[in-house]
């Protein structure tokens, strides 16, 4: 008679799990972190990039030059590896302008749900794009992660930029990004 138990399931191998190990031991100097950070992002599989990932999402981990590098590891590991964070969640708070009004956080934010495909943020990059208080460069960045996302509201929100009524920077964001659809 076999007995099955219900084993945890152990994560995949790593190529930086003992560098993992050691972050996560909060041994690493300061003056080390982001080389110890970048390694991990380089490197590492979904588990070990989902753990760096909320490690960012928290202001007080990381020094706040270092949470935007961080970011932009985990943009490159998308683009130039394929490898996303396992868990994703938290991403819309950098993109919230009350809780991240840090514009260069929100600006990696939304390149990570660009590069991401992260259809969960869909509606909070058409909030981005349609509020005429968002930065220019906010505005166009989370209008182009929205064609990557969601295609038809990137579109829809397009038109509605081509109003008369719109300032001229804004209806030559609709025409560019009706041109790249």
């Amino acid at each position: 008679l076999w007995l099955t138990t219900a084993l945890p399931a152990a994560d995949p191998p790593s190529a930086v799990a003992s560098v993992l190990k050691l972050l996560k031991s909060g041994k690493v100097p300061p003056t080390r972190m982001g080389s110890v950070v970048e390694m991990i992002c380089t490197r590492g599989n979904e588990h070990d990039l989902a753990f760096v990932f909320q490690q960012a999402m928290d202001e007080n981990t990381y020094a706040p030059a270092l949470r935007q590098q961080v970011l932009g590891w985990l943009k490159d590991a998308a683009t130039n590896r394929k490898v996303v964070p396992g868990d994703r969640s938290g991403l819309s708070r950098l993109l919230d302008p009350a809780v991240t009004p840090d514009r260069t956080l929100q600006l990696r934010g939304i390149a990570l749900a660009h590069a991401w495909k992260e259809v969960s943020v869909a509606a909070d990059l058409g909030k981005l794009a349609r509020a005429r208080e968002s930065q220019p460069e906010v505005r166009e960045s989370a209008l182009t992660a929205l064609v990557v996302v969601d295609a038809a509201t990137a579109r829809e929100i397009a038109r509605e930029l081509l109003g008369e009524e719109q300032p001229f920077a804004s209806r030559s964001l609709g025409v560019t990004t009706l041109v790249g659809l």
